[in-house]
């Protein structure tokens, strides 16, 4: 009977809480670009992935993970690491192990997006090893969560982004719907209508296919609505601009030409 031990004779719940301290230690000093390439240098990528592989079971340590993760992650050299970790599947893993946990889908989506961030090779991995899944079921699954949904529509953006493959999943898994529903569903959040715009558009300039069926699925009515909703958000412009634009809106590439060149996307 008793308790059940890690390891070292310790009770799990008090190596769960020392883990849970330590990985919220590396998140925040990591915040720092110094302290984030000390920890790198020392193996923390590695180290963090194989914590939340082996504790997948506890829900906390998997959103302390996820936090560790993304500022970790920050830059090229980080993200071919963690590419190496497999810090994507564990990812998709926890996302999995823990979809009754609103909190694990919400961080897990936003991991999960800086992980594949302009990284093509942790967007193939993430592709191939169920993330477009895991984010499309997150989106279903808590359609009324507004944080959720507005972190999901940008992960399916740097998901699909430059990733016709990727694009072509988030099609056939219904996620087009999904980003259309999430855009009518909160109309007032000027973040979201973005994020869906965003979403829109890498889907559209990605996927061919994707673009004829947001065509179909009251895509660009979902776009309009949002630049008129938000005539003074500059970001909400631009991106629902672009988005029209791949869907081949003559209209949206003249004004798309007028714009100043600014990178708001991968």
């Amino acid at each position: 009977g008793g308790a059940p031990r890690g390891g070292g004779g310790q009770p799990l719940s008090s190596l769960v809480a020392v883990l849970c301290s330590e990985l919220e230690v590396v998140m925040i000093v990591a915040r720092s670009e110094a302290h984030q390439a000390m920890f790198v240098d020392f193996g923390a990528i590695s180290s963090v992935t194989a914590v939340m592989g082996t504790y997948l079971a506890f829900e906390k340590v998997q959103v302390c993970g996820f936090k560790a993760l993304i500022n970790l992650c920050k830059g090229s050299m980080p993200k071919a690491l963690s590419h190496q970790c497999g810090a994507v599947t564990a990812v998709v893993n926890a996302m999995g192990e823990h979809k009754e946990m609103d909190e694990v889908q919400e961080i897990g989506c936003w991991c999960l997006g800086a992980l594949v961030a302009a990284h093509p090779e942790s967007k193939q991995q993430a592709g191939e090893c169920g993330g477009v899944d895991a984010v499309c079921g997150a989106l279903r699954a808590y359609s009324g969560h507004e944080g959720l949904q507005q972190v999901a529509l940008w992960t399916l953006g740097s998901l699909a982004a430059n990733a016709p493959e990727n694009a072509g999943q988030v099609g056939k898994k219904g996620g087009i719907q999904l980003v259309v529903n999430a855009m009518r569903n909160f109309p007032e959040s000027p973040q979201l209508q973005e994020m869906g715009c965003w979403a829109l558009a890498n889907l559209a300039a990605s996927n061919h296919k994707c673009a004829e069926y947001i065509g179909k699925k009251e895509g660009p009515q979902a776009i309009i609505a949002a630049m008129k909703q938000f005539p003074k958000a500059p970001n909400v412009q631009y991106t629902g601009v672009v988005a029209l634009s791949h869907l081949g809106s003559d209209a949206a590439i003249q004004k798309l030409l007028s714009f100043p060149v600014f990178a708001l996307f991968q």
